[in-house]
């Protein structure tokens, strides 16, 4: 666990949940393997940083990243020391998130961010929040795996994803 910028902030990959994890992992050597520098910024998240993070208008209070399911993936090249800010690493190319949302897609994860596409984690401009995030689940899905176990939550990863 890190704080930054006051807030703690968990990037363990080994806190996700069995087949997401390596998904997630896949995902990232995947943009290495297109010249990136890809950063795990964010894995699970508690509900405290849930709920600071919803009243800033830049999260939701019941977040998958509470779930085990959901992961955020930055551009590392962003700043010549990792993890020093969460601005910077918002800020990659458009090439950066069109790669990643390539990707997860490719492996099966679900981005809730879409080029071109408004959604509930857009601010009043239309700008996306939520670039970096990827999970594994559909929206449609989420208070299904909200309701189950974490044991429970495993399986349907495990089966989900192989």
């Amino acid at each position: 666990m890190e704080l930054v910028a006051g807030v703690s902030v968990t990037s363990d990959p080994l806190l996700l949940l069995d087949g997401f994890r390596e998904r997630v992992l896949d995902v990232l050597a995947l943009m290495r393997e297109r010249g990136w520098t890809p950063i795990l910024y964010e894995t699970r998240r508690t509900k405290e940083r849930a709920a600071e993070l919803h009243a800033r208008g830049t999260g939701s209070k019941d977040s998958m990243h509470c779930y085990d399911v959901a992961a955020d993936v930055v551009d590392g090249d962003r700043h010549n020391v990792p993890r020093v800010t969460k601005e910077g690493f918002w800020d990659a190319p458009p090439k950066f998130w069109a790669d990643l949302e390539g990707i997860a897609e490719s492996l099966g994860l679900v981005r809730l961010y879409k080029r071109g596409v408004k959604h509930d984690a857009t601010d009043a401009n239309g700008e996306s929040w939520d670039l970096p995030h990827v999970q594994a689940c559909a929206i449609s899905e989420q208070n299904e795996l909200r309701a189950m176990t974490r044991d429970e939550r495993n399986a349907w990863c495990r089966q989900r994803f192989g």
